[in-house]
């Protein structure tokens, strides 16, 4: 079915603020766990492929065999079954490619960034977030983050339902919630809504940082069901956005819904795999003129 079609909105010349397309659009959802490619049709958000134009032949340095060991690792299932035993061991593999001899980022200790509407907290992301050392040159720095994906996770959590009379097992509310499931359930998971909100999360707090024209998240992302690739996510975000958020009633006239951007980026050769995913968050105008110095945590 084409989403499109399905799509309310009002004439061309009145732009729409977010409240009129949720009266419009019965079912958009406020929440960004069920966002769903229909809530994003509404937006006019897409998603958009491109390719890997970082070669193996980029190197900040020395190749690290402990590095090398944490890019396999990262990349490979772990055998255990507690996923927030698995989560802690990714996120110490992610950060081994991101913050060491010859990178420019620094990991931010603290929380992950939430997503607000209304000016109300609505979600907290799983985002392990990386600052630019702020001695790199450049005025549109972008924020870095790592995320493993277990969206699908929190959509099963949260749609479970509760037990019936005296305990007993409810099926009738288990089978609604396993329809509304599968609808909410993007064909293709590198495209699912919900990397939207993890952006919109990184661009938010970023915004709320600095007085800049436009906020730009990067993002690595990792799947334990693919073990040969992670994934660059960016987007390019106006603070008019923000202010929508924050003021539903707002008209969205004056920008539009930025494009996400995603790139497909080998594990293998283990060897190069920081270098590689370095030039795609960080960027080479960034990492040019970088000293070789270890970064630290801030």
């Amino acid at each position: 079915m084409d989403m499109a079609a399905t799509v309310k909105y009002l004439p061309s010349h009145e732009a729409p603020s977010i409240h009129t397309l949720r009266v419009q659009n019965p079912g958009f959802a406020p929440h960004p766990v069920f966002w769903t490619s229909k809530d994003l049709s509404i937006a006019k958000c897409n998603f958009k492929e491109t390719k890997d134009n970082v070669g193996n032949q980029v190197s900040l340095g020395a190749h690290n065999d402990l590095r090398t060991v944490l890019a396999k690792n990262l990349a490979t299932h772990i055998a255990s079954t507690e996923f927030e035993f698995i989560k802690a061991f990714k996120s110490v593999d992610a950060a081994h490619q991101l913050v060491r001899e010859g990178s420019p980022l620094v990991g931010v200790k603290g929380g992950s960034p939430a997503f607000y509407f209304a000016r109300r907290h609505i979600h907290q992301t799983e985002t392990r977030l990386y600052l630019i050392n702020k001695d790199v040159p450049g005025d549109r720095v972008p924020l870095i983050g790592y995320y493993l994906y277990n969206v699908d996770m929190l959509r099963r959590k949260r749609l479970k339902p509760r037990p019936g009379p005296n305990g007993h097992y409810n099926e009738p509310v288990q089978r609604k919630s396993d329809i509304r499931l599968r609808r909410m359930t993007p064909n293709d998971w590198r495209q699912d809504p919900y990397m939207v909100c993890l952006l919109i999360s990184m661009g938010h707090l970023q915004w709320a940082l600095t007085t800049g024209d436009s906020s730009l998240a990067h993002l690595l992302v990792t799947n334990l069901t693919d073990t040969t690739h992670a994934y660059i996510y960016k987007a390019n975000i106006p603070p008019a956005l923000f202010k929508c958020l924050d003021d539903p009633t707002r008209s969205m006239g004056d920008f539009d819904f930025p494009t996400i951007h995603y790139t497909k980026v080998s594990f293998e050769p283990y060897e190069t795999f920081s270098d590689r995913i370095l030039h795609h968050l960080v960027g080479a105008e960034f990492l040019s003129d970088f000293g070789s110095g270890a970064a630290g945590a801030a």
